[in-house]
């Protein structure tokens, strides 16, 4: 779960940095703290089984965010958009007023 998620660049970013090659940039880090004590296995199948098995959830907690959901959501990888209710209405000048029409207009 990522907060704070305002862009497709931003998304696309996060996925990039979670998920392993050949999907991410992520740094294979999936063998035992010492290779003496156990064999790392089958590196491909960790690999493959880590990225799909991961889930990303992108915070929507920003007025900015909320403008560009429908690009964040398009992002390959961003399994979940999660609406962080109270720093969204914080942000849009409104803090805690769940009932507003601006508030659910944005929650929409």
């Amino acid at each position: 779960m990522v907060p704070m998620v305002e862009n497709a660049e931003q998304a696309r970013l996060i996925v990039q940095s979670v998920k392993y090659p050949p999907v991410g940039r992520r740094g294979i880090g999936i063998c035992p703290p010492h290779p003496h004590y156990d064999t790392p296995g089958d590196q491909p199948s960790k690999i493959r089984n880590v990225n799909e098995e991961l889930l990303i959830i992108a915070q929507i907690e920003t007025a900015k965010g909320v403008e560009n959901v429908d690009e964040i959501a398009a992002v390959d990888g961003v399994d979940v958009l999660w609406i962080g209710h109270i720093d969204l209405s914080n942000s849009m000048g409104i803090p805690g007023q769940f009932k507003s029409e601006k508030y659910l207009t944005a929650e929409r």
